[in-house]
């Protein structure tokens, strides 16, 4: 233990510095993905009519499954964006809460110019 260093920690956000900070960037599919997904995508378009035709037939006795098998091939191309919670809570998973404060105060007269009229 005592030879071993500790990774660098970022002083802005207290992270561990990568050791090749001009590595891949995080969401950027390695080559091997890549080329998975290039292989994929050619695949898939030099079989769309074949595809076509497997749906045709699916639908004529079923056009549901044909669908499901539709969006089932296209999950493969065009992948689901994630799902995001909306909801907020408070400490300890309560309510959140809020504390507004209103203060009333007396109003200054205003005061209202003399005016003389001559009838």
């Amino acid at each position: 233990m005592d030879g071993e260093q500790k990774p660098a920690v970022s002083p802005i956000n207290g992270q561990p510095v990568p050791s090749n900070p001009a590595g891949r960037p995080k969401g950027i599919p390695n080559k091997a993905t890549r080329a998975a997904r290039a292989a994929i995508a050619e695949f898939v378009e030099g079989n769309v009519h074949r595809l076509e035709h497997w749906l045709d037939l699916i639908a004529q006795k079923d056009p549901k499954m044909a669908f499901d098998c539709f969006m089932a091939t296209v999950e493969y191309h065009i992948p689901k964006l994630a799902r995001t919670d909306n909801t907020h809570s408070g400490p300890d998973g309560g309510p959140i809460e809020k504390n507004v404060t209103v203060r009333y105060i007396d109003p200054q007269p205003v005061p209202v110019p003399e005016t003389t009229e001559t009838v």
